[in-house]
């Protein structure tokens, strides 16, 4: 893959970071957005939240008095944990050097 000498320039100088949504596990047979803020929803018992969009589903959820960030970090890393990288995933750490 040939990504731009400004765009290689941008991210090794720090002022531009690569960003992966949800959707970058779905090769790996992993959620995706709408799914994990099911899980959530599912787990933390907030089925009242619509889940359509993973992130204002997060943040209606962490806004909530008793929900506690940590354990919803945890939860996360409990649905992702057994993933095992896909071919993309491999290759990203290849693509700026």
């Amino acid at each position: 893959m040939d990504i731009p000498m400004e765009l290689r320039d941008l991210v090794c100088s720090g002022d531009c970071v690569l960003f992966l949504g949800a959707g970058a596990t779905c090769d790996a047979q992993g959620p995706s957005g709408s799914e994990l803020a099911c899980a959530l929803a599912d787990h933390f018992g907030r089925s009242d939240i619509d889940t359509a969009d993973l992130t204002r589903f997060a943040d209606i959820l962490l806004s909530q008095p008793e929900i506690n960030r940590e354990d919803v970090d945890k939860k996360i890393v409990d649905i992702l944990r057994s993933l095992k990288p896909c071919k993309g995933h491999r290759i990203l750490p290849r693509l700026i050097v």
